[in-house]
């Protein structure tokens, strides 16, 4: 939670209510305060927040991806995948938003990805819209 130093001029996200069709390649925007390079166990946090486009990957590609060597379970049709060759959330950026970038809709929330930014293994989000009663 932050404290604003005055009143925002930008309008609350709007939520993906199941409404948005996410195809093969459609154009993310991740966001975050997240480690700004891989490698050891002392990650060094951005002191602002950075976003990074990433493409949609569908459920059934990114099962194979990650079965191919790992066993971390199965890709729930609750999360959605995307990643770019050298383009990942990592270290704390869980929690962090992915926008569907051309109409700024949320589509999920950063929950875990394998090594840094692995072409061969992208990131895991929730999805917005298998919760968006809840939220």
């Amino acid at each position: 939670m932050f404290k604003l130093n005055g009143n925002s001029t930008y309008a609350p996200v709007t939520l993906d209510d199941g409404n948005v069709t996410l195809t093969n390649g459609t154009d993310l925007v991740m966001m975050g305060w997240g480690a700004t390079s891989c490698g050891g166990y002392i990650w060094e946090h951005s002191e602002q927040l950075i976003e990074v486009e990433v493409d949609y990957i569908p459920n059934q590609v990114c099962q194979i991806k990650y079965q191919a060597g790992l066993s971390l379970g199965s890709i729930t049709e609750r999360m959605l995948c995307a990643g770019n060759e050298g383009k990942a959330a990592y270290a704390g950026d869980s929690g962090g938003p992915i926008i569907d970038k051309a109409t700024g809709i949320q589509v999920g929330v950063y929950s875990w990805g394998f090594g840094c930014a692995d072409a061969d293994h992208p990131d895991i989000y929730a999805r917005v819209s298998d919760q968006y009663e809840w939220i």
